[in-house]
């Protein structure tokens, strides 16, 4: 069975705590990044690749980029969240998720972390996703030959355990199967505990 057959929980359990837990400290702390160009799937007319990974203490930032050929679409397509509180039902997009080591994942088949989706809170027994930016733009040559770049930056909460941790992407709309890239977990733990605390 592939991944993205599994059914979702409906009812998510575990120790429950804000859901602004979700967020990475910004404001307070410079992440340490690790270099990543993971490229996923790549075609004629499509590239998707991961392009950046930021290490904070109780979190992970993924920036999935696109790269595309072609006459734009709806840039909504390439996003994998398009905001906080709603299923991303739209199937033109890719679906995207992080499986940890112990069987864990995140994926954005379920709500981003927000007051509005978990008013009861999230649980690290169900970890989440969640959108920070994104964006974009393209240009040059006849409809047919523009280059586009659309970008989109995810938080993954909590931190992956040691042992490998797996990104899945498939995007149906686009006939592309299940594709994986495999990280070390314990490599990211190292890498947050670098991150340097400006502020309390």
């Amino acid at each position: 069975m592939a991944f993205f057959d599994q059914v979702e929980p409906d009812d998510l359990g575990g120790e429950r705590v804000p859901a602004v837990s979700a967020i990475p400290p910004r404001t307070v702390t410079l992440a340490r990044r690790i270099p990543c160009s993971a490229v996923l799937v790549k075609s004629s007319k499509l590239c998707v690749a991961i392009t950046d990974l930021q290490c904070w203490p109780q979190h992970l930032s993924i920036e999935l980029t696109i790269l595309t050929v072609g006459e734009s679409r709806d840039q909504a397509e390439f996003m994998l969240f398009s905001g906080f509180a709603a299923r991303p039902l739209d199937t033109r997009r890719p679906r995207f998720a992080a499986i940890f080591a112990d069987g864990r994942y995140a994926t954005n088949l379920r709500p981003a972390a927000s007051p509005i989706s978990y008013p009861g809170g999230i649980s690290e027994d169900f970890p989440v996703l969640t959108p920070f930016g994104a964006g974009g733009g393209g240009g040059g040559g006849a409809p047919e030959q523009i280059s586009w770049r659309h970008v989109q930056t995810v938080d993954l909460w909590p931190l992956p355990p040691p042992g490998a941790l797996k990104f899945v992407l498939d995007w149906p709309d686009r006939q592309i199967g299940e594709v994986e890239h495999e990280l070390d977990g314990q490599k990211i733990r190292d890498a947050a505990a670098e991150a340097i605390q400006i502020w309390p």
